[in-house]
């Protein structure tokens, strides 16, 4: 692997770990993306959406797009 590779792969793997915990205000990223984290948190509860399967394909469509605009910045 590439040290490209291994920086993208690193940056989804940190943020696929803390992502769950977006619907709690006070987590780490929770209290980053306040906003977002009180809509989430209001629409779904804590542990609804985000600890779901459903839950767990939006994440991964998401982590994907994360990493392949890291490729496509990191190959400029």
């Amino acid at each position: 692997m590439q040290y490209k590779t291994h920086l993208s792969t690193s940056l989804v793997v940190a943020l696929g770990a803390v992502f769950p915990d977006i619907d709690e205000p006070y987590s780490w990223i929770g209290s980053r993306t306040r906003g977002i984290s009180d809509l989430i948190k209001g629409f779904f509860g804590h542990r609804g959406l985000t600890h779901s399967l459903m839950g767990l394909f939006i994440v991964f469509l998401t982590m994907i797009l994360i990493m392949w605009l890291a490729l496509r910045l990191l190959a400029l």
